[in-house]
């Protein structure tokens, strides 16, 4: 077995916490999107802090092991710089709000894709990731396309992408954990 997969399997719980996370936010957005714009700028920005975090950490922890680690601290320092802006800037437009959150989908959507093709060799069913990395791209040009639709809209729109998102990295998380189990016995 190849030294990403193992060391993915052995951190799924890194993995599962991301898509956690992802979730809870996807269903605030859902069932509260008449919340003020604050609220909103709140969720958005620590979400986005808290899953950088993740990705940071785990691209960190784990840069002797794959040679494209920084594609993956990338991703996560973009989500705690944002996160951070929209945590300390809270009055910020609706516009304004729209976009960042897109121009962050779009980052996050093309690493990701950018990973599953340096991935491929030693992951199975990279088009999971590529996916979810073309779904991310198409969120975030809706979203830039159309910023002025409203709050709601932009609410319903995270809420998809942040449960699609969330959903997806469960699964991946369980069948990373099923790996490990298997790496378990086998040691």
């Amino acid at each position: 077995m190849n030294t990403i997969l193992e060391t993915l399997a052995r951190r799924w719980w890194v993995v599962l916490l991301r898509g956690i996370v992802a979730m809870v936010f996807g269903i605030m957005a859902l069932f509260l999107p008449t919340a003020t714009l604050a609220a909103l700028v709140m969720f958005l920005g620590a979400f986005m802090l808290i899953d950088g975090m993740f990705a940071a950490a785990f691209a960190i922890w784990n840069r002797s092991h794959f040679s494209a680690w920084w594609l993956m601290l990338l991703e996560g320092l973009s989500g705690v710089l944002l996160g951070l802006i929209a945590l300390f800037w809270p009055g910020l437009t609706a516009v304004l709000l729209i976009l960042l959150a897109a121009f962050w989908i779009l980052l996050a959507s093309v690493l990701r894709i950018v990973l599953a093709f340096r991935w491929r060799a030693m992951i199975e069913n990279e088009w999971r990731w590529i996916l979810g990395g073309v779904i991310g791209i198409v969120f975030g040009a809706l979203l830039i396309a159309y910023p002025g639709a409203g709050l709601v809209w932009l609410a319903w729109m995270l809420g998809l992408f942040a449960l699609f998102f969330g959903g997806a990295m469960v699964a991946f998380a369980f069948r990373l954990k099923g790996l490990r189990d298997e790496l378990e016995d086998r040691d």
